[in-house]
């Protein structure tokens, strides 16, 4: 089982790394858009409506396609009130608990936006004509790369209780930075 989780954490690892580069890429679109939306208003000659569809859905895109990510790296929404109540032990069950919950709902979402990709066809977007199924697949991805990481990370807390020390510390080290 050890060997199993390890492969997974190593595959979470790789998923974790494409998930930033492509974090970066979105946000790296969505500045070279808001620049062109600028440059293009002093420009008469050009219409840049669908620059700013770019750039909108790139924002969304970026929020779904990092939740994984967040969730890998533990810097996800928690209340941490628990955590500083909760010593030892029960504060490694109360995060396989979150993770686990975090699991159920990210599978639910990807499921609604796997309803969405499937229901919607020939609908595309106002100015790009951007098939709607597509902007609905990286939700899908993104809450389903959620769902692993979350069921990864559960299963560490499990197996591996000295885990859940390091994982704290790590995160109490960012939120300080």
């Amino acid at each position: 089982m050890k060997r199993v989780l390890a492969g997974a954490q190593r595959f979470t690892r790789v998923i974790g790394l494409i998930e930033a580069v492509v974090g970066s890429l979105l946000v790296g679109i969505i500045f070279v858009m808001m620049l062109l939306q600028i440059t293009l208003r002093y420009v008469p000659a050009f219409q840049g409506v669908w620059v700013g569809e770019v750039a909108r859905f790139a924002l969304v895109w970026l929020t779904f396609a990092l939740v994984g990510y967040l969730v890998s790296k533990g810097e996800h929404p928690v209340i941490e009130t628990i955590d500083l109540v909760i010593k030892g032990r029960g504060r490694r069950w109360v995060l396989i608990f979150v993770h686990v919950v975090i699991v159920v709902i990210s599978v639910a979402f990807a499921a609604d936006a796997a309803a969405l990709v499937g229901s919607i066809s020939g609908q595309g977007t106002p100015v790009l004509r951007i098939p709607m199924t597509v902007i609905y697949v990286v939700p899908m991805i993104g809450f389903m790369l959620s769902a692993i990481h979350a069921l990864v990370r559960a299963l560490t807390f499990l197996i591996f209780p000295e885990s859940v020390e390091d994982a704290i510390a790590n995160e109490e080290g960012q939120a300080i930075a």
